[in-house]
């Protein structure tokens, strides 16, 4: 970035992650030199905004800069690890899909028919029933 800039509003930053032995690589790649390490990913992420609250040669107010910015996450995984991610995701959408479809099809019948048997008719209790149609 040429020359210093002013804080005014908080500043939007692309920061790119990627796993390394050690733990994580980080860096903003549209600020010169900024960039760190952390052994999580928790830890890269503090790391990150230390390392901009650094660049004293590029902001007037780095300090408030790197308090105030709002950072756009990429992630740069190795394939596996990001069809493990994909996979993940999948599944927790099917369960999503599946709690929904359980919901409605104990509203179904606890609607035509008493909790009592609607719970028989599905192995559960009343009361089970009941969460069911809550959590639907």
């Amino acid at each position: 970035m040429p020359g210093k800039k002013l804080a005014a509003q908080p500043l939007s930053f692309k920061v790119v992650f990627e796993p390394d032995g050690d733990g994580w690589h980080v860096a903003i790649p549209s600020v010169k030199g900024c960039h760190t390490s952390g052994q999580s990913l928790g830890q890269a992420r503090r790391n990150i905004r230390e390392a901009l609250a650094c660049c004293a040669d590029v902001f007037d107010d780095p300090d408030q800069v790197a308090a105030s910015a709002v950072f756009e996450e990429r992630l740069k995984l190795p394939a596996p690890l990001r069809a493990a991610v994909n996979r993940y995701q999948q599944a927790q959408a099917s369960v999503a899909r599946a709690k929904k479809n359980s919901a409605e099809s104990a509203r179904e019948l606890a609607e035509q028919l008493s909790l009592r048997d609607a719970g028989e008719l599905l192995g559960l209790s009343q009361e089970g029933v009941r969460k069911l149609l809550k959590a639907g």
